[in-house]
Order: C-alpha cells, then structure tokens, then sequence
C-alpha cells in the first residue's frame, strides 16, 4: 500500500516538473512585467555576485587556480559583464518600439535567453586579452553615462516623492503625518549619506593605492 501510494506520488510529482519544464521552454510561457523585471533584476544581482567572486576568490575556489583560469581575478570579472552587455544589448533592441512583438521579447521566450546567455558567458572564455582590455575601456565611458543617468532618475524620485507626500499633506491641513514623514525620511537620508563618507575612504582599497 505505501508502495502504491509512493509510486503515485513520484508520478504525479515528475508529471508537474515535467509540465513546468516544458511550459518555460514553451514559446507561450510569459511572466507578468513585475515578474519580469524581477527576473531581470534577479539575474544582475547574481551575476553580480559572481563577479566578486570571480575577483576576489576566483583563484582560491577553482580547480584550476593557474594562469590560464579565465574566470579569475578582474578578466573574470569582464568575462562574465561582457555576456551579461551582450545580452542585454540584444534585448534593448528587439524591445525597441511598442510593439506586441517587443512585449514578448520582454516577458517570454525564457528558455532561449538561459541558453544565449549560457553560450555568451562560455563564449566569453575565449575571448583574448586585447578585446578584454577593449570592452573595459567602454565600460568605463558608458558607466559614466550610467551614473549621470542614475543621477538624473534618483533627483525626479525625489522630487516626485516629495510632490506626493506634500499633496497628502495639504489634504490634512494641521497635521504633521506627512510632514514629518518627509522630516524623518530627509533625516534618515542625510544620516546615511553622512555615515557613507567615512566608510568609503576608510573601507574601499582604491583609496590607498
């Protein structure tokens, strides 16, 4: 009897990972676009990750901890962005318009971005040092857009934010929820952006070279 049930269990536990596999293999499997972005946001936090671990312990946890680790140290690094650029590159510009077509792109095919990005990052085992040394180098000058991007977007959050909550405010002409909501969120952002300035001189090694 407990065979029986066993065995029925097994079944119906393989048929559900089976069907779920071959629904994220589908052409038809879509998330929604907050999962989507979730996914997306997901994966460059792990590829982030693994960066730093191919830069500062690359050389202790490989197996082949010699010159020729491809995957070590700041090449690793770059090795690893650059399949990640590619892949977002290719996706930027099949999403470009509003399209039906873009929105797929966007929340489906899945399967077949796991298996481009699969390739890309092996790919980018053999790529030499000079293209290495080239895509850092552009690395450097978009990042710089980058940053006066993430400038820009974080300066309308705040003024946005700021536009909202004085909103409510007027609203509740008298009381001091909203208001002093902005006053302590202001206070805790100042702090923490206090605090940062010792911690990067003190904490970052490019500091004291």
């Amino acid at each position: 009897m407990g065979g029986l049930i066993s065995g029925c269990l097994g079944s119906c536990c393989g048929a559900a990972a089976c069907a779920g596999i071959s629904a994220c293999c589908s052409c038809n499997f879509y998330l929604s676009l907050p999962a989507s972005r979730a996914v997306y946001t997901m994966a460059i936090f792990v590829a982030t990750g693994a960066a730093l671990a191919a830069k500062y312990w690359g050389r202790s946890i490989s197996a082949n901890a010699n010159e020729s680790c491809r995957y070590c140290g700041d090449a690793g690094v770059m090795r690893i962005f650059f399949g990640m650029a590619c892949l977002h590159f290719l996706l930027a510009v099949a999403t470009i318009g509003d399209t039906r077509f873009a929105a797929y792109m966007h929340t489906g095919f899945w399967f077949a971005k796991v298996v481009l990005l699969t390739g890309l990052l092996v790919g980018g085992a053999f790529l030499p040092l000079r293209g290495l040394l080239v895509f850092g180098e552009m690395c450097r000058w978009v990042a710089m857009l980058f940053l006066l991007f993430q400038v820009v977007a974080l300066i309308d959050l705040a003024y946005s934010w700021n536009e909202s909550w004085r909103s409510r405010d007027d609203e509740l002409a008298g009381e001091w929820r909203w208001r002093g909501s902005i006053l302590a969120v202001a206070f805790a952002l100042y702090s923490v952006s206090l605090a940062g300035i010792p911690t990067t001189h003190t904490g970052l090694p490019c500091w004291h070279t």
